[in-house]
């Protein structure tokens, strides 16, 4: 009898034992699935956070990197001039001109060709025969002019303009001189010269030419 009640009170504590290590190993199973859980869904969020990080990062550097420099009026501005006939070189540093500012490089590049395409009279007189960007930045623009003068071998271009001898520079564009001389009055060989048009060398030259036409 004392046998069979040792018997159901050990077996009831092992029964009790065993139920509380099953439930333990069941709450210690749950707890560390959830430590897991968390613990990747901590690891997905910081990877979120450093990708969102690194594409703000990108994103600021391509707004940096399509940033336009641009002329300003407080730009600094040199003018290189460079006389090859003379050999001689000089710098200024002036006003930032009106018709720089708010030009990007390419802008510049772009009006230093067209301004080379239509010279002004007074500087082709001069020989100019490049105008180039040396250097840009927002902070300071360097552009540099180069004259040679023995490249105009001929100053003045006689042609008929109107029935009428016309005098231009010899940019063949600017006139220098309308004249009363009518082609009519003159040699079929001066004519002739005349319809074709042709250069003259000089001032000197010009006027005894006219004075020829008027004798």
């Amino acid at each position: 009898m004392k046998m069979k009640k040792a018997y159901i009170i050990i077996t009831s504590l092992c029964a009790i034992i065993i139920l509380f290590s099953g439930s333990y190993y069941l709450s210690y199973k749950a707890a560390l699935e959830q430590f897991n859980n968390n613990a990747t869904q901590k690891d997905s969020q910081l990877v979120k956070t450093v990708e969102e990080n690194k594409l703000e990062n990108q994103e600021e550097v391509m707004e940096v990197d399509y940033v336009v420099e641009t002329v300003k009026p407080n730009t600094k501005y040199t003018l290189e001039t460079y006389n090859v006939k003379e050999n001689s070189f000089s710098k200024e540093i002036l006003g930032t001109p009106d018709f720089l500012i708010g030009l990007t490089r390419e802008e510049i590049i772009t009006y230093l060709s067209n301004y080379m395409k239509d010279v002004p009279i007074e500087e082709f007189e001069k020989g100019l025969i490049s105008y180039e960007l040396v250097s840009f930045s927002s902070k300071e623009v360097v552009l540099r002019k180069t004259y040679n003068s023995d490249n105009i071998k001929y100053k003045y271009y006689l042609v008929v303009l109107d029935g009428y001898i016309t005098v231009y520079y010899s940019d063949k564009k600017t006139v220098y001189e309308y004249t009363d001389i009518e082609l009519t009055n003159l040699s079929e060989e001066e004519q002739n010269k005349l319809v074709d048009g042709y250069y003259v060398k000089d001032q000197e030259e010009l006027y005894g030419i006219l004075e020829g036409y008027t004798s």
